[in-house]
């Protein structure tokens, strides 16, 4: 699966019957998030863990998010940023993904602090951020990356126009979240300058 599907193919192989499971051969997560720690003790993610490939791009955001470190591919692609997550603009060559040396060093930082945030933050505070995060987006009325860009300007502005519209309470919430995600990663900045 690619991107939540594929959080949810790693899912359902991890909570399936032991009698499923063991006729699973591969399981492909193309840029999906990862698990926070108490749900992949919780299922059976040891047992599969050897069955799991996954692939990110370069510039990954979305598979990155909770990843433990596990073993991943990084792969090349056409798209810029964010839009990297759309698996049409993955290189391909002879019939193979075409793959990737490595990421940038700044990037393995930001996604560090990026988890170490999200693992800070309550159950609670999750669901607000993520739906909060899903109603301005969504007013974009865009429904893929493809037309999202398209008319950049005029999905930024509903964008804009819908985080506006957030509720004060909400707003004050999701302003101390993103501070304190900002805060995360101008201490593992610092921390980096002083190991060098």
């Amino acid at each position: 699966g690619h991107s939540k599907g594929g959080n949810l193919a790693v899912y359902a192989a991890m909570n399936c019957r032991e009698d499923t499971r063991e006729r699973i051969r591969k399981i492909f997560n193309n840029d999906g998030p990862g698990f926070r720690p108490e749900i992949r003790e919780a299922g059976n993610f040891q047992a599969i863990q050897g069955r799991v490939a996954k692939f990110i791009p370069r510039s990954s955001l979305v598979g990155m998010i909770l990843e433990d470190n596990s073993e991943y591919e990084i792969v090349e692609s056409w798209g810029m940023g964010l839009f990297q997550h759309n698996t049409y603009s993955w290189k391909i060559e002879e019939g193979s993904l075409v793959r990737a040396k490595n990421m940038a060093e700044a990037k393995v930082r930001r996604d560090a602090a990026l988890n170490e945030w999200i693992l800070s933050l309550s159950e609670e505070e999750i669901h607000l951020f993520i739906d909060t995060l899903y109603d301005v987006i969504s007013a974009s009325k865009a429904s893929d990356v493809f037309e999202f860009g398209a008319d950049l300007k005029k999905s930024l502005q509903n964008v804009a126009t819908a985080a506006r519209e957030v509720d004060e309470n909400t707003r004050k919430t999701l302003q101390k979240m993103i501070r304190s995600l900002f805060e995360m990663m101008l201490e593992n900045m610092k921390s980096a300058l002083l190991q060098n």
